[in-house]
């Protein structure tokens, strides 16, 4: 498995994002933490934290196993043709095709019957807003778009987009629009076993698209923030 990022200015904003996103789960306790609340839910979320990811490094070890004919990109930043962008956690380009993988470290018991996930809490299902089976699905039509402007003629169903729960306790998802998966092997299995319709050159060709997006391709509002992490990170 070869292993590429995107430029040194995507990664920069990349980083800024998980910053920002890890201080928004943090909360301050007062001086005496046993009579707040909020020191709880600290421990809390930074144990939440801490098993997804183990989820994320697991995912990460499986991938890595595969021959160095496939390549993978972590948090790829898409354009869209809205001038905004969109984020794919992981993304495989391989002789069997090219694979979106959506990671969700949710934890608990989920239910989803075309597209519509519930959530189980106590002894009801909760209806949730967020479809991850959706977003996989959207990320897909995006970067299919993109794609077929930069690289015509790739070939069809070669762009899958799958959404894995490494840490969720059960899963039960029927007639969903993107193949959802619980065990890395069944991950695995999908990369591995389907038939063989890109070649090596494609597969680079890919990659090189992949890799030649700058922030000027993608949201503007994207540059000034690089600015502004650039100046604090360096």
């Amino acid at each position: 498995m070869r292993v590429y990022q995107q430029s040194a200015e995507i990664q920069t904003i990349q980083h800024k994002k998980i910053i920002s996103q890890i201080e928004k789960k943090k909360t301050l306790p007062s001086s005496n933490p046993l009579l707040n609340i909020n020191f709880f839910q600290n421990i809390k979320q930074m144990r939440d934290m801490s098993v997804g990811a183990i989820g994320e490094t697991a995912i990460g070890s499986i991938l890595k196993v595969l021959p160095d004919s496939w390549i993978m990109f972590e948090n790829v930043l898409i354009p869209t043709t809205k001038g905004k962008s969109t984020e794919i956690d992981r993304l495989l380009i391989g002789h069997t095709g090219i694979y979106l993988i959506e990671v969700k470290t949710w934890k608990g018991s989920f239910s989803a019957y075309q597209d519509k996930w519930k959530k189980r809490e106590g002894e009801k299902w909760v209806s949730l807003e967020q479809s991850p089976t959706q977003q996989s699905l959207y990320h897909q039509r995006i970067f299919s778009q993109w794609l077929s402007f930069k690289i015509p003629n790739i070939p069809n169903n070669s762009i899958i987009a799958p959404v894995i729960f490494p840490i969720a306790k059960w899963i039960g998802a029927k007639e969903c629009c993107v193949p959802v998966f619980t065990n890395l092997n069944d991950l695995f299995k999908l990369l591995t076993e389907n038939n063989q319709i890109l070649s090596d050159n494609l597969v680079g060709n890919i990659a090189q698209a992949i890799i030649s997006v700058s922030l000027n391709d993608l949201d503007p509002a994207l540059v000034t923030e690089y600015k502004n992490a650039h100046l604090k990170i360096f």
